[in-house]
């Protein structure tokens, strides 16, 4: 369970960050 919140987060900071750069 833990790891499947843990890779969700990532995943979002992922997109965060990749549309940060595409601004």
């Amino acid at each position: 369970m833990l790891s499947l919140i843990a890779s969700r987060t990532s995943c979002l900071i992922l997109r965060k960050s990749i549309s940060r750069k595409r601004i």
